[in-house]
């Protein structure tokens, strides 16, 4: 392969050389998900951008909201190190241990799980969960763009030439926020999702004998989802007719598609069991 490696000092150099090679270039950090594909000879890059050593996309960070910021370079292995994460948000620890193996996680970024964009990526469900918010630098200035619109397909996203995603901001957890994040796999061991389920849940701040739930899923619909009108059944007064009605809400949602992995009517049967399992779970969990 005739290939060209960069390693830019400064975020603006890094963005320059995307620019300038377009579609010729790549971007890579851990590389987990790049070096593969390449091997496959599904991506042919003649150009390849290292950007993991750039400081504006490293650390974790408390926002003025009260919130926290994560670089895009930022590892599983540091995600599910940080002490702030496990105490303020739990789900996401508890998703970046399901993460492949630790070889895997000390390399594979948070960012390239997300501008990978495969609608099997372990962190998305949680982040969509969770409100996250994409920043982005590129040639035309800085975006702040909700998790929920990043994803515009299969391996797509809304990053433009010479783009690149610098982090995430998750907004402040609310009190007494619970979680359950279920990935189901072919095998028990390491194993891309056939499925994968992330639920998070509150009171209401404006009526506190209600609920707010938030549910994601991955590798069931072209990009991840949100089940919105699912969430909407389980806002109002919930019991088991409310709850079958969200978990069959939850069903009609997805799209999923036969692939090696898993059969589409596979698939549904699985969303249909761990929806209602993680629903009863986090429900029993709420204040």
């Amino acid at each position: 392969m005739d290939l060209e490696y960069y390693e830019p000092q400064t975020l603006a150099e890094a963005m320059s050389l995307l620019d300038c090679y377009g579609t010729e270039a790549l971007a890579i950090a851990g590389g987990t998900d790049v070096i593969p594909s390449m091997r496959s000879g599904e991506l042919v890059p003649s150009h390849l951008v290292g950007i993991h050593k750039l400081r504006e996309l490293t650390g974790l960070r408390e926002t003025p909201e009260g919130g926290l910021w994560v670089g895009a370079s930022t590892t599983f292995t540091t995600l599910l190190r940080s002490l702030d994460i496990h105490r303020r948000y739990p789900l996401l620890a508890e998703m970046a241990r399901s993460m492949g193996t630790p070889q895997v996680r000390n390399v594979a970024t948070l960012g390239g799980n997300l501008c990978n964009a495969s609608p099997c990526a372990d962190s998305a469900p949680v982040l969509l969960c969770l409100d996250a918010v994409a920043w982005t630098e590129g040639p035309n200035g800085s975006r702040k763009v909700p998790l929920v619109s990043f994803f515009t397909g299969p391996g797509s996203t809304i990053l433009v030439r010479g783009e690149i995603l610098v982090g995430v901001e998750l907004p402040p957890p609310a009190v007494g926020t619970a979680g359950s994040y279920m990935k189901v796999g072919r095998n028990l061991g390491v194993d891309l999702a056939v499925v994968s389920l992330a639920i998070a849940g509150c009171q209401s701040e404006k009526n506190p004998s209600r609920h707010c739930l938030h549910i994601a899923l991955g590798a069931v619909a072209p990009t991840p989802i949100r089940a919105n009108v699912a969430e909407s059944i389980l806002a109002e007064e919930v019991d088991e007719n409310a709850i079958r009605a969200a978990i069959s809400a939850t069903v009609e949602a997805i799209s999923p598609i036969s692939d090696l992995r898993g059969t589409a009517e596979y698939r549904t049967l699985v969303v249909a069991n761990i929806a209602g399992r993680a629903i009863r779970h986090v429900l029993s969990l709420i204040p």
